[in-house]
């Protein structure tokens, strides 16, 4: 009998948003518009089959007891074997994270239990932050090696879906036009219209922070210092950009960063923890910065759907704008450190 959760790399136990969160990064993964490797069609069968019967609670239900063979309890917790993880420095960290490897392309997932976000663990270490001479804005240099503990940023921008059940079960009045452009139908679409205070307790709730603007870069442009999350070429179909109104989030696989993070350049700008400071970097310290002491404006990174400059959609490109400051085109992922 097939191993239906160790085809999804999800526990016994998991609830359906796990189930389907894992569902999605598989699919994602072995789509035929992203992945061409052998045998991807049969393992793509595998992911469908196995999603049908967890997905569905009666199936689910006779599925579990076929495995024990009587009783109407599941089997008990797959134990994570801590020899399908690589040997690296993070192995303990990734293990005590719960962290899922997926056995057949080697990809670390790790899922929000607040949210059902999908986090990507960025490993410590460092990277070029900022733009060489001749390149770039000048509130970009110089540009300057940052060393990072590891963390983990959510693959995707919160989501309208997100944020509400965030204000469901906190009661947090968030103001704005948020609703407004959370229509039916946009539930996976990035929440816009909400100023850094309100990405800020929705952060907290889930169990993190808002990223620092360094944490952002890293995760967007690894440590080869290239210009966009995918190379040093701009290549317009790979984000969202000169267009009006969002996109669901995700839809643009062929844009992620080197550590696999989705949607950082276009569609939305996303606010990070820090204050702005256009001439920061000359002072900068270089282990795990967090901004100036204060400020006026907020650090905004990534560029937005309306946009149609290239220049915005790089990595180091940075600006700030007013905390208290809401437009459409404006939202939020998070990050949290590795417990």
């Amino acid at each position: 009998m097939k191993d239906f959760y160790k085809i999804l790399q999800v526990a016994t136990e998991a609830e359906a948003e796990i189930i389907t969160s894992a569902y999605k990064t598989l699919a994602r993964k072995y789509h035929p518009d992203t992945y061409k490797g052998p045998g991807a069609e049969d393992r793509m069968k595998e992911i469908n089959g196995a999603y049908e019967v967890l997905n569905n609670h009666l199936k689910r239900t006779d599925y579990d007891r076929s495995r024990k063979g009587t009783g109407d309890s599941p089997p008990p917790s797959d134990k994570k074997d801590e020899s399908d993880l690589n040997e690296c420095p993070f192995c303990a960290e990734l293990i005590k994270a719960k962290a899922i490897k997926c056995k057949h392309c080697g990809e670390m997932v790790n899922v929000n239990a607040k949210d059902g976000a999908e986090m990507i663990l960025i490993p410590a270490g460092e990277f070029l932050m900022g733009s060489q001479k001749g390149q770039g804005n000048d509130n970009e240099r110089p540009q300057h090696r940052v060393y990072l503990d590891a963390y983990y940023i959510s693959n995707y921008e919160v989501t309208n879906e997100q944020f509400a059940q965030f204000m469901r079960g906190t009661g947090y009045d968030a103001g704005g036009d948020w609703k407004k452009y959370a229509k039916a139908g946009k539930e996976k679409h990035p929440v816009v219209c909400v100023n850094w205070d309100d990405a800020m307790a929705y952060c907290r709730w889930a169990g993190g922070t808002l990223p620092t603007e360094a944490q952002w870069e890293k995760a967007a442009r690894g440590n080869d210092d290239r210009q966009y999350p995918w190379g040093d070429s701009w290549e317009a179909g790979r984000c969202k950009n000169n267009s009006s109104g969002t996109t669901a989030v995700g839809s643009y696989p062929g844009g992620a960063s080197p550590y696999g993070v989705q949607d950082m350049a276009g569609n939305i700008w996303e606010w990070c923890s820090d204050w702005f400071g256009d001439k920061y970097y000359g002072s900068s310290p270089s282990r795990n910065p967090e901004g100036p002491r204060s400020g006026v404006s907020r650090v905004v990174r990534g560029g937005s759907r309306g946009i149609a400059c290239h220049n915005s959609f790089r990595c180091a490109n940075r600006y700030g704008d007013l905390p208290d400051f809401r437009n459409s085109y404006c939202g939020f992922r998070f990050a949290r450190t590795p417990r």
